[in-house]
């Protein structure tokens, strides 16, 4: 063994010893093999060729160790790493230089390819570009499966060399069936049936083709019918048609699964056959596969054809409805009969003010009676009215009576040809042969709420009809309704009282594409030579009573006429006498189509009587304004080919206008009177004044319908109202001046008391206009004021109150004036009656002594009355004169000296009570006593000797 030792040779040793070393071994001692630690490319990187060839110039690596020294005998791997091409050996051994060589073929992919060498953890990647080959043939792809019928799909075409790589060049597209499937220039291919279709791509003498298969797949599924109808216990097949995405069917049958939403109203069995269980409606599905449908069923009654006259409460529905001739239904509540197919009635409905729809899914036929007036006027206000809505609508020979609206509406397409052909109307058209829509009495007229202000009237009831098509009118009276009256304002303690507005009047509205008044046409006998349209009447004001302190009255403005109006395309007036268009007579058979105004009553407070401690006060003013009446027309001027009749009219000059009834309102009456004044009391013995009136008359409605065709005025205005004040008209007392205290009375003997003035009074009539006269006032008014009021009676007799001073009166009417006779002043007051002659009849005194007084049986005396209640009583012959006071309640003590019976000096006294009348005038002497001589020195003994006192009873009334 060998054994080490430090030993410290010299560098020169140590390097000979290196040096023969190997031979000192002999040459077979063990040697390290060498360790590679590096590989790099030699050559053959980064080429371009030609895809499918070998590159010119081979692939080589070199394999070196640590010390760089190259490694011979290393098995170098080649692989190809991308492109798809192929390498000449798979492994090769490095040579004593180190370097390992193959040869590289690229693949058919066109651009980068790449190649790798590796052994040991070492590896080198060697990269190449392959470029494409000559052109071999033409390439197509895209989608070439399609599902619907108009579906397209996208192909595209490329010229390619023999492994695919796309070249440049243009391609031509043609398809081997184009039943089946087409295609663009741009290569969009559409499906146009079911198969399959070769497309091609062609670009020289190279081409490429692609098959392409329709084949439809349901997307959807539509059931059919559409919107099924079927009555309880009746049946309807239904059936499901497959949709393809496009909405187009497939072909084939459909295998579809039935189910309904709703059992309790519609059933359906596997064969799609639905039956109906009860009314209402029900979601049919189909479903097959993922594709599904749905239709809704509505289950309705069974018709309604009721063959004996019949009773309903509530709405009626029905596939179809039909109430033959000879046969009443009559409506217990309003209601709604509707018809899923066809509606018609030949026989009359009927119902107390109830309100009626007939609307149907297909067409309306009228040819009975539609009655729905109302007997009670109030009721009618808020009466319901008729609608008929169908497809198309007829109204042949028949009535439709209501106070309600009328209306009359299709709701089928017209097309352009649309046209009455036999009677018959097509789907959107109307036609009104001999019939009259409305009533004399539509739209009665009803009273508003009243108060001390009366609510507006409501408008009337129009008559519609809309259509969508043709509406042609032969022989029809179209009848609206007039306003309702304004209520009435009523005051009792004073202050101003006002009428509501009267409605405006109904009216009748025509619209459709294209409107023919035609005569020729009509079926059955002739019951209207020719169409009327009617104005509506406006409702009167309400009228206004204020009866107190302050009063004012105000009538309410009349209502405005209902104008027609007549919309369509072309409006066509078939001959001279194939329309007219009318004013209506109102409610109370008045002539005017305008609403008269509300007439305006007011009456002043009488003024108080005057007490002890206060005057007598005047009456109370009033004032009263009538009501405006309704116009005829609209503001401005109303042309009747422009406003009434909207489009293209044809043959205008077959209008017919009749001007009775064409009226505007005329305007209310105003009438006012003051309150009377206060009658004199003893302290304050004059009469006040009465209240002062003031009246005006409503002016009229304007009337500016105009004739388009002439410039003249159609319409006529009315006369303003005329005024009244004083006592005239309804009321029922005058505004005359209080009375005059009277005082003839005895014990407190005063003047009379002055009677109290007239109350003053103006006012005009209003303003009315008519065709002869554009601007007048209304025809007449009445001036009657109360009278001054009477003087008292008195010693100094009150004078009377003045009458009101004609010249201050500004009474303005036309074409007269009319003053009324009660226009008188106070009579003066009586003087107190003097030189009363009663007759006195002396009789014999109680002991039976016959009269001794030199005076007959029977003799007159003369009895006056002074200032302050003193009375003087003389008479004629033997007699004295007496004189004393005369009491308040009539009695009187008098005596005197005179000569009686030829004794002068006798002392006489009498008393007793002056009879007198209501106004305190003497009438008599109702009782009286004379005594004659108390001292009974001038009468004789009576029968025993003694002298008594005579006593005579004296009575007797008035001579003169």
């Amino acid at each position: 063994m060998l054994t080490s030792v430090r030993y410290r040779w010299p560098a020169f040793v140590w390097l000979s010893i290196l040096a023969v070393a190997p031979y000192a071994c002999g040459g077979d001692a063990d040697q390290s093999a060498p360790v590679p630690s590096a590989m790099t490319a030699v050559s053959g990187d980064a080429q371009t060729g030609t895809v499918g060839t070998a590159l010119t110039q081979s692939l080589t690596v070199e394999v070196r160790d640590d010390a760089g020294q190259p490694v011979a005998g290393f098995t170098v791997s080649w692989s190809v790493a991308s492109g798809g091409g192929s390498v000449s050996a798979a492994s090769a051994q490095t040579g004593t230089n180190g370097q390992a060589t193959t040869t590289w073929t690229l693949g058919g992919s066109a651009g980068a390819q790449t190649v790798t060498a590796a052994g040991s953890g070492l590896s080198v990647t060697f990269t190449a570009t392959a470029e494409p080959g000559p052109p071999a043939q033409v390439g197509i792809s895209g989608a070439t499966t399609l599902t619907a019928l108009e579906a397209t799909t996208q192909l595209t075409g490329r010229v390619q060399d023999q492994f695919g790589n796309a070249l440049a060049g243009d391609v031509t597209w043609a398809s081997g069936d184009e039943a089946v499937a087409t295609v663009a220039a741009d290569g969009t291919v559409t499906a146009r049936a079911n198969g399959s279709a070769n497309i091609s791509a062609t670009s020289g003498s190279l081409s490429g083709s692609a098959t392409v298969t329709v084949a439809q797949e349901a997307a959807t599924l539509a059931v059919a019918p559409a919107n099924p109808v079927t009555t309880v216990g009746g049946t309807v097949q239904m059936s499901a048609t497959a949709k393809d995405a496009n909405g187009f069917d497939v072909a084939g049958d459909v295998e579809a699964t039935w189910s309904s939403a709703t059992t309790t109203v519609a059933t359906i069995d596997a064969a799609g056959l639905a039956t109906g269980v009860a009314e209402g409606q029900s979601v049919i599905t189909a479903t097959s596969g993922s594709a599904t449908g749905t239709a809704t069923l509505t289950v309705t009654a069974a018709p309604f054809e009721p063959n004996v006259d019949t009773t309903i409460d509530g709405d009626v529905s029905a596939e179809r409805i039909s109430i033959p001739a000879g046969v009443t239904v009559t409506l217990a509540a309003d209601a709604t009969l509707s018809s899923a197919t066809t509606l018609a009635v030949e026989g009359t409905v009927v119902g107390e003010c109830r309100g009626v729809t007939l609307a149907a899914g297909g067409d309306i036929t009228i040819s009975g009676t539609v009655n729905l007036a109302c007997e009670d006027s109030t009721a009618a206000v808020d009466a319901p009215g008729v609608t008929l809505r169908g497809a198309s609508v007829s109204v042949v020979g028949a009535d439709i009576l209501s106070d309600g609206e009328i209306v009359i509406e299709t709701t089928g397409s017209a097309s352009a040809a649309s046209a009455l052909q036999g009677g018959a109307a097509a789907a959107g058209d109307c036609l009104i042969n001999q019939a009259a829509l409305g009533s004399m009495t539509a739209g009665r007229p009803g009273r508003a709420a009243g108060g001390r202000v009366g609510g507006d009237g409501r408008p009337g009831r129009n008559v519609v009809v809309r259509c969508a098509g043709t509406m042609t009118l032969d022989g029809v009276v179209l009848r609206p309704g007039p306003g309702q009256y304004g209520g009435d304002g009523r005051s009792f303690d004073g202050g101003e009282a006002r009428g509501g507005r009267g409605g405006d009047g109904g009216a009748v509205v025509l619209e459709a594409a294209a409107i023919v008044f035609r005569t020729e046409g009509s079926a059955g006998p002739v019951r209207f030579p020719g169409s009327v349209i009617y104005f509506g009447p406006g409702g009167f004001g309400g009228s206004g009573d204020s009866v107190g302190k302050d009063a004012l009255a105000i009538g309410g403005a009349g209502g405005h006429a209902g104008l027609p109006r007549i919309t369509a395309g072309t409006i066509t007036i078939q001959g001279s006498q194939s329309l007219e268009l009318r004013g209506s007579k109102g409610p109370t058979g008045d002539a005017w189509m305008g609403g008269i105004g509300g007439r305006a009553d007011a009456l002043g407070e009488h003024g108080a009587d005057a007490t002890a401690t206060s005057a007598a006060e005047a009456g109370g003013p009033a004032e009263a304004r009538g009501g405006a009446g309704g116009r005829l027309g609209n503001e401005g001027t109303t042309n009747l080919v422009g406003d009434i009749f909207v489009g293209t009219v044809e043959n205008p000059g077959g209008i017919i206008l009749l001007l009775e009834g064409l009226t505007s309102g005329p305007g209310g009456t105003g009438a006012a009177g003051g309150g009377n004044g206060g009658n004199g009391s003893e302290e304050f013995p004059a009469g006040a004044a009465g209240g002062d009136a003031l009246a005006t008359g409503g002016n009229a409605g304007a009337a500016t319908l105009m004739d388009n065709r002439s410039g003249l005025p159609l319409g006529d205005g009315s006369a303003g109202g005329f005024l009244v004040f004083g006592h005239g008209g309804q009321l029922t007392r005058a505004s005359s001046g209080g009375q005059g205290w009277s005082d003839c009375v005895v014990g407190g003997i005063k003047p009379g008391g002055a009677g109290g003035a007239a109350g003053r009074g103006q006012g005009s009539a209003g303003r009315g206009t008519t065709r002869a006269a554009p601007d007048q006032l209304g025809e007449w008014a009445v001036v009657s004021f109360g009278n001054g009021g009477n003087g008292g009676n008195g010693v100094a007799p009150g004078d009377g109150g003045a009458a009101a001073n004609l010249d201050a009166v500004a009474a303005r009417g036309d074409p007269e004036r009319r003053i009324g006779t009660s226009l008188e002043a106070g009579r003066a007051g009586n003087p107190c009656a003097t030189d009363m002659a009663p007759s006195i009849d002396v009789s014999s005194d109680p002991n039976g002594h016959a009269p001794f007084i030199n005076m007959g049986a029977t003799s007159s005396v003369t009895v006056t009355l002074g200032p302050d209640g003193t009375v003087q009583i003389s008479g004629t012959g033997p007699w004295v004169t007496l004189q004393g006071t005369v009491q308040a309640d009539g009695t009187f003590e008098v005596s005197g000296t005179g000569t009686v019976a030829g004794f002068a000096g006798v002392t006489v006294a009498m008393t007793g009570r002056l009879g007198l009348d209501a106004d305190g005038r003497v009438t008599g002497i109702a009782e009286g006593t004379l005594i004659a001589d108390s001292d009974n020195n001038v009468l004789p003994p009576n029968g025993d000797g003694v002298r008594n006192p005579t006593t005579y009873v004296v009575t007797g009334t008035a001579s003169n």
